[in-house]
């Protein structure tokens, strides 16, 4: 048996902590590693992107979850906003792509290891007729109950319609939907989410359910993550009002958080954000704490600090 030499944990961390363009961050926390699955690839090299960190901050490419020309046969291309969970026996990577007609869907493809390879069910797992459907996110509460989280396209119409985000049952397989789509936040063009609220990541705290979001166009400084709170998963939410993090000098539009924790359980945000020099949206990470308030509250984006606990 190979004895592999004792490496320490970094005692700091610096943002970006990867330093390309890797929209879309969706972690998951194993045992002993993080893994990373990012927006990006295609048909032809393979899709999405898995990274994989023993700290959240230094993190090597492993892989993607379509190989080369494995991709979903009824996709045509932009392959989004993807999340891997651990549903039963196996790993479910819920993801969003286009399909043969242009409209957007979401997919979701089923392997029994963590870094695939990921067979895809066949057909989209949500399509609605007239609209797009993008990042999706899955969520268990603690009675195992499963949900499935998206965002209906709205902002994609010229005027633009209400972006909502909908949240519906799954049964225990993970791509089974049962009961009826629940609309369970929507936009307000008069607050800081001007025509879009996207991107869901929920969450249970104590008694409440959070739901945090990212509100405007991705592209600008108005970008921004915010929360609403609920007592059930299907709401009824109750908005912040504001959003907790937000553009600095250094660090445009940041947004499409998800949560994990280290070692000592401490709650960490990963999420994207644009350089100054706009050329990609780079993977930050920072430390999430809950103030008395019962919200969550981030100094961030930052330029790094104390790293994760192992």
């Amino acid at each position: 048996m190979m004895i592999l030499p004792y490496t320490a944990p970094p005692a700091t961390y610096n943002n970006p902590v990867i330093r390309h363009d890797a929209p879309d961050p969706g972690v998951l926390k194993t045992e002993n590693d993080y893994f990373m699955v990012t927006t990006g690839g295609n048909h032809q090299e393979g899709a999405f992107p898995i990274y994989r960190s023993e700290d959240l901050v230094n993190w090597e490419p492993s892989g993607t979850i379509f190989a080369k020309r494995q991709a979903p046969g009824w996709s045509s291309g932009d392959f989004w906003a993807p999340e891997i969970h651990p549903v039963g026996d196996q790993f479910i990577a819920y993801f969003t792509a286009r399909d043969r007609s242009g409209m957007l869907r979401i997919g979701a493809a089923t392997s029994p290891k963590v870094e695939g390879p990921y067979q895809d069910i066949g057909q989209p797992l949500v399509a609605e007729p007239h609209i797009g459907v993008i990042d999706p996110t899955f969520f268990r509460d603690d009675d195992g109950s499963q949900y499935l989280y998206w965002k209906e396209d709205g902002n994609a119409f010229n005027p633009p319609q209400p972006t909502r985000i909908m949240g519906q049952k799954l049964e225990k397989d993970g791509v089974t939907r049962s009961g009826e789509p629940v609309e369970v936040l929507r936009n307000d063009p008069q607050s800081w989410e001007g025509d879009i609220v996207e991107a869901p990541e929920m969450v249970k705290r104590g008694d409440y359910y959070y739901l945090l979001y990212s509100g405007n166009g991705y592209w600008g400084e108005d970008y921004a993550e915010g929360a609403a709170r609920a007592k059930s998963p299907l709401g009824p939410f109750e908005k912040a009002g504001k959003p907790f993090l937000t553009s600095t000098e250094r660090w445009e539009g940041p947004g499409h958080a998800h949560i994990t924790q280290d070692g000592k359980g401490q709650d960490w945000l990963v999420y994207h954000a644009w350089d100054e020099e706009h050329k990609g949206r780079q993977v930050l990470i920072d430390p999430l704490t809950w103030g008395p308030d019962g919200w969550p509250h981030m100094q961030g984006p930052s330029l790094g600090g104390a790293a994760p606990s192992k």
